[in-house]
C-alpha cells in the first residue's frame, strides 16, 4: 500500500513538474532583448473624440457601478436600459457570424473538474485567473474561457482523418480573477470578473502549409467582423517571452478607442501546435498509429469590451448612433443621453 502510495505522489510530482514546461514557440523576427511590439497591419482611419467609454455609459445611464459593487466587490457591475440588449446583439451577432462560417456552435459548460482542468490551464492561472468552488464535489473551477471546456470534451478523443478538420464557435461566460491587474482599467467594464465570450477553436491534422491556412482563417474571420463594424485596429505580433505555456506562436487584435485615444486588446488569435493535444491526449486515427493533431483557438467577441469599443467609436453630440442591426428599442438604433455633467 505505501509503495502505490509513494508511486502517486511521484507521478504527481512529475506532471506538476512537466505541467511548467511551455510549448515550444516559433522562431520569431523580435529578439529576447526588444522591447517594442511588431506591428503587422493597421485597418481603419484614426479618428478621435471627447469621451471615453465609462463617460459615454454614464451618460447614457446604461451602467451601474455603484450597486454592481455593493452586490459583488470591485469590478461588479449593472447593465441596464439599453445596456443588456446592446451586449445580446452583439453576442447573436458573433453567433450568426460564425454559423455562417459554418463553425459548430457550442454553448458550453462553466464549470470543469480540476483534473480536466489541470490538462487546459497553466500552473499559474489557478492561482491568477481561476475561481475554486472549494466545497463542490470534485474541486470545480469555473472556466476563463469557453476554450478550456471545449478542451475537456474532446480530451482522450480518437479522429478519423475524414472528421478533420473540426470548426467550432464556444458561446459562455467567463469568469476571471485579474489577480495580475489590480489598479488597471478600474473605470467602467473593459476588464471585470465576468463576461461574456464567443470563441473559435479548430482542430486541425493538415501539414503546416494547410494548418498555417486554417489559423489564418481566425485572424482573417476575426478581422472581416470588426471591419463590417467600421472598427480601426492594427494586428501585433506577441513577443517570445510575452507568451503563454500553450502559445506556439500568437496576435493580438488591438482596436482603436478614440475616445481613450489608445488602441486595447480585444482578441487574442494562438496557434498552439500540437501542444494542448499532447497533454489532452487527442489524436488521429491513421491505419494502426495514432499521432498528435494541431489546435487553434481566437477570440471572436468578448462583448463587453467591445461594447465600450463601440461606444467610443459612434458616439455623437447628443449621444450614440449605433450600427443598424443593433435597433435596440423602438425600432431605434440611436441613444440619447439621459445625464449631462
Amino acid at each position: 500500500y505505501k509503495i502505490h502510495q509513494y508511486e502517486n505522489i511521484s507521478n504527481h510530482k512529475i506532471y506538476s513538474t512537466i505541467s511548467l514546461l511551455g510549448n515550444i514557440s516559433f522562431r520569431s523576427p523580435l529578439t529576447l532583448s526588444d522591447t517594442k511590439t511588431l506591428i503587422i497591419k493597421k485597418y481603419g482611419i484614426i479618428k478621435n473624440h471627447n469621451l471615453s467609454h465609462y463617460d459615454i455609459m454614464r451618460k447614457l445611464d446604461i451602467i451601474d457601478l455603484e450597486s454592481g459593487q455593493k452586490v459583488s466587490g470591485t469590478r461588479g457591475y449593472f447593465l441596464t436600459n439599453e445596456g443588456p440588449v446592446i451586449n445580446l446583439s452583439l453576442l447573436q451577432r458573433a453567433i450568426m457570424y460564425g454559423s455562417i462560417k459554418q463553425y459548430k456552435c457550442l454553448w458550453t459548460p462553466y464549470f470543469i473538474k480540476k483534473d480536466v482542468m489541470m490538462k487546459c490551464a497553466q500552473i499559474e492561472d489557478f492561482h491568477d485567473q481561476l475561481y475554486q468552488i472549494k466545497h463542490y464535489p470534485d474541486n470545480m473551477y469555473l472556466i476563463a474561457t469557453s476554450e478550456q471546456s471545449i478542451c475537456g470534451m474532446l480530451s482522450d478523443r480518437v479522429f478519423l482523418g475524414y472528421e478533420l478538420p473540426k470548426k467550432y464557435l464556444g458561446i459562455s461566460s467567463c469568469f476571471r480573477k485579474e489577480v495580475g491587474s489590480h489598479g488597471r482599467d478600474t473605470n467602467g467594464i473593459f476588464r471585470v470578473h465576468q463576461f461574456e465570450k464567443v470563441e473559435q477553436f479548430i482542430v486541425s491534422n493538415f501539414s503546416k502549409t494547410f494548418n498555417n491556412i486554417l489559423f489564418n482563417e481566425l485572424l482573417q474571420n476575426t478581422e472581416f467582423f470588426y471591419q463590417n463594424l467600421h472598427i480601426p485596429y492594427q494586428i501585433i505580433l506577441i513577443h517570445v517571452k510575452d507568451l503563454n505555456h500553450s502559445s506556439y506562436y500568437k496576435f493580438d487584435i488591438e482596436a482603436w478607442f478614440p475616445g481613450s485615444r489608445i488602441f486595447r486588446e480585444i482578441v487574442s488569435c494562438t496557434n498552439c501546435s500540437k501542444f494542448q493535444s499532447q497533454k489532452l491526449n487527442i489524436r488521429e486515427k491513421i491505419g494502426k498509429n495514432k499521432k498528435l493533431i494541431n489546435t487553434f483557438n481566437s477570440t471572436l467577441i468578448a462583448t463587453e469590451r467591445m461594447l465600450c469599443c463601440l461606444l467610443e467609436n459612434y458616439q455623437q453630440r447628443t449621444g450614440v448612433v449605433l450600427p443598424e442591426f443593433m435597433k435596440v428599442f423602438n425600432n431605434s438604433n440611436t441613444i440619447k443621453y439621459r445625464r449631462y455633467f
